[in-house]
């Protein structure tokens, strides 16, 4: 039998709050919160709704975390085939700011050129800021260095 790895579980927004709080005490300094994978974030109470009412309750929760305390809650979320984030509506509408990055230059239809892509190193990005609530939206050409999680601008 495999090993299990040893991974925390993850965090309810409640528990988040009160990480920031105990934070904040310790240090004085204001944290920046990284949810990775939204769709499988517990939801505070929500044992009794359906996904799309928990995702949807988890992202008010978040954007209280953010509105309450002043903490830049930057939240990762696995794109659809068709592009769009999975629960976009409820994402979409509670965040400040929605940045999507795609591979750069293909499309879904392209097998061979996405998996081309997906070897090259860097790889090249594109991050499109599709709404910004204090600023401006637009897009820029990105080289990502996966191994060491490093972005640099490559507009060409």
């Amino acid at each position: 039998m495999g090993q299990k790895k040893n991974h925390p579980e993850p965090y309810a927004p409640k528990e988040i709050g009160r990480l920031i709080h105990d934070h904040r005490i310790k240090t004085g300094c204001v944290p920046v919160v990284f949810i990775d994978h939204l769709q499988r974030m517990p939801k505070d109470g929500a044992q009794s709704l359906g996904d799309r009412e928990r995702l949807e309750q988890a992202v008010r929760d978040l954007n209280r975390i953010y509105v309450a305390d002043g903490v830049p809650v930057i939240v990762l979320s696995e794109l659809t085939r068709e592009g769009q984030t999975k629960g976009s509506s409820s994402i979409d509408g509670e965040a400040g700011v929605t940045i999507s990055l795609l591979l750069d230059g293909t499309d879904e239809q392209d097998r061979e050129k996405r998996e081309k892509a997906m070897k090259a190193y860097p790889r090249r990005i594109y991050a499109e800021i599709g709404k910004n609530r204090t600023g401006r939206t637009g897009g820029a050409r990105l080289a990502f260095y996966g191994k060491t999680g490093y972005f640099e601008d490559n507009e060409q």
